[in-house]
């Protein structure tokens, strides 16, 4: 994708900067980048997990204006990109691939046997080739049809496990048919957004969790300590991400509760 080179340091610096500029805001929230039909190319996927850890540094060093001097205070990051990337190898798995799935907490996981995500939908009517573990829930016709014929052999029929190599050939035999070739699951019908319906509760969730990390108790106002602060802004916003932007369930205490995530001055 082209204009993933276009995400710089610099210009997402500038742009943080740019939101005190125009609103006066002073807690900024970064979500990071998700697989989308857009990442064409293996290298495309390398460049989004360097520009998410890019971003995850800029938060973690931002320094605001000394003596009072305005600007943004704190900025945060949403593991959107995690959860979204988490649901995608869970589904692949669900759906017939043979893959195993990665320990979640290890540096750059997704960039293990992530070949899979670039296997895609080859409709004609569609401008933009979605990718089967982004939108199918079930396993596109494409990919099942040669269970009888030569091509796939009778144990993998029977288990219906369908590796990296064999999926494209697979499905561009049915390429010319018009239909989608798979029942629609209900995380994006269309490979670039996902469904608000179904993640859009986790999605708000975590916002509102890591402006609390700011503005709730002791941390939103001065200490003693910068460094504590700082420190202790960092730790909840892993525990955000963690209890939210996971496959992680939702601990029962945080429902039904009355548990407030965010509480703002006002």
């Amino acid at each position: 994708m082209d204009k993933l080179k276009d995400i710089t340091r610099e210009r997402v610096v500038d742009a943080i900067n740019l939101c005190n500029e125009l609103v006066g805001a002073q807690i900024v929230i970064i979500t990071t980048l998700q697989f989308n039909n857009n990442i064409k190319t293996p290298q495309d996927w390398n460049v989004t997990i360097l520009i998410n850890e890019m971003i995850r540094d800029i938060a973690a060093t931002w320094q605001p204006a000394k003596n009072g001097g305005g600007g943004v205070q704190h900025v945060l990051v949403q593991e959107f990109g995690n959860l979204t990337n988490q649901i995608l190898w869970m589904n692949a798995q669900n759906l017939g691939y043979n893959i195993s799935m990665p320990d979640f907490a290890q540096h750059r996981w997704e960039k293990m046997g992530s070949e899979f995500l670039l296997h895609r939908l080859d409709v004609d009517s569609w401008k933009f080739n979605p990718s089967i573990p982004m939108v199918c829930a079930d396993m596109p016709r494409c990919l099942v049809v040669l269970e009888t014929e030569a091509e796939l052999d009778e144990t993998s029929a029977k288990a219906k496990q369908f590796d990296t190599e064999i999926a494209p050939k697979m499905c561009a035999i049915d390429t010319k048919k018009g239909s989608p070739q798979c029942f629609f699951n209900r995380f994006s019908r269309d490979g670039m957004h996902w469904c608000v319906e179904t993640l859009g509760p986790r999605y708000s969730a975590s916002i509102a969790c890591l402006l609390g990390c700011v503005t709730n108790g002791d941390a939103y106002h001065v200490s003693t300590s910068k460094r504590y602060d700082s420190e202790r802004i960092q730790k909840c916003e892993r525990d955000c991400n963690d209890q939210f932007m996971s496959l992680v369930p939702v601990e029962e205490s945080w429902i039904d509760n009355e548990t407030t995530l965010y509480s703002g001055e006002g």
